[in-house]
C-alpha cells in the first residue's frame, strides 16, 4: 500500500498536508466482525492512546510484535469519527444542514448502528464511548464537546441514551449531560410527538430507571424553582478526563 492509499484510508477524509503523522510504521487495525481493515500511522496512535501504547508498546501482546490491533466488537463507523480525528485533531464540523463538513466527511448512513435517529447525536455518544474505551483524552474531550454543543437543543434518541447507560457508569460526565439535554429540549420532543416523529414504545420502555430518576428529580427542581435552569456551561461538567469505562468493558 501506498502512502497516499494509507492516508486516504486511515483519515476517511482529505489529509493535513505536510503533517508528520504521516511518516514511519503504520498498524493494521481490524474493526468489527467483518474485520475491516485501517492501516493507520503507529505515531498518533501511541500519542493520542493509551490503550494502543499498551497494545503496540508492551512485547507480551502479539499486537505489539506483527502491529495488528484487533476491534472485534467496534462499529466501522464509530472509528471512523476516531480515524478522522487522529489524522486532524479535531472532529468535522456539524450544522445539521446535509451540507456540512460532517457530512462531506461521513457521506455513508451509519447503517451499522441500532438507531438511526438523527445519525449525527447517535454517532457522537457511540464515539465518545470509544474514546473512553481506548483511554484516548484528547477524542475524548472533543466528542463532549461536540455533544455539548449537539444537544442544547435537541437531545439524541432514546437509543443512544440506553447505549450510553449500557457503556459508562452512573458518574459519567456524558450521562449528566443527557439528563441536561432531555430536560432542557423538551420543547423539541413535543414538536416530534406532535408530528409523529415520536419514540418508539421499545425505545421508550428500554429507557434506564436511572436515567428517568435523574430527569424526575431534575424536573421537581424546575416545579420549585419555577423554571427550569438555564443550559449549563461546558466548564460545569466535571469530567477531568477520568476514564470511565465500566468494568470488563475493555
Amino acid at each position: 500500500m501506498t502512502e497516499n492509499e494509507t492516508k486516504t484510508e486511515a483519515s476517511n477524509a482529505p489529509a493535513v498536508e505536510d503533517n508528520h503523522v504521516f511518516r514511519g510504521t503504520t498498524v493494521l487495525v481490524k474493526v468489527g466482525p467483518d474485520a475491516k481493515e485501517y492501516h493507520i500511522h503507529e505515531a498518533p496512535l501511541l500519542r493520542h492512546s493509551e490503550f494502543f501504547r499498551g497494545a503496540l508498546g508492551n512485547t507480551v501482546f502479539s499486537s505489539a510484535q506483527d502491529k495488528i490491533v484487533k476491534l472485534d466488537d467496534i462499529e466501522p463507523s464509530i472509528f471512523d469519527i476516531f480515524a478522522y480525528w487522529l489524522y486532524h485533531e479535531r472532529l468535522p464540523s456539524a450544522d445539521y444542514s446535509g451540507d456540512d463538513d460532517w457530512d462531506k466527511a461521513f457521506p455513508k448512513p451509519f447503517t451499522e448502528l441500532p438507531d438511526m435517529w438523527n445519525e449525527q447525536r447517535t454517532a457522537i455518544i457511540h464515539a465518545y464511548v470509544l474514546a473512553d474505551r481506548i483511554l484516548a483524552a484528547g477524542f475524548k474531550r472533543e466528542c463532549f464537546e461536540e455533544a455539548h454543543n449537539m444537544f442544547r437543543f435537541q437531545g439524541p434518541a432514546y437509543a443512544a441514551i440506553t447505549y450510553a447507560w449500557d457503556n459508562l457508569p452512573e458518574t459519567s460526565a456524558m450521562l449528566e449531560l443527557l439528563v441536561e439535554s432531555h430536560c432542557y429540549s423538551v420543547t423539541n420532543r413535543q414538536v416530534q410527538r406532535e408530528h409523529n416523529m415520536g419514540e418508539s414504545q421499545e425505545a421508550i420502555d428500554e429507557l434506564p430507571n436511572n436515567f428517568l430518576y435523574r430527569v424526575t428529580r431534575k424536573y421537581e427542581d424546575a416545579i420549585i424553582n419555577k423554571e427550569i435552569s438555564a443550559w449549563r456551561a461546558l466548564e460545569s461538567y466535571d469530567d477531568s478526563n477520568a476514564w470511565e469505562s465500566k468494568e470488563g468493558n475493555m
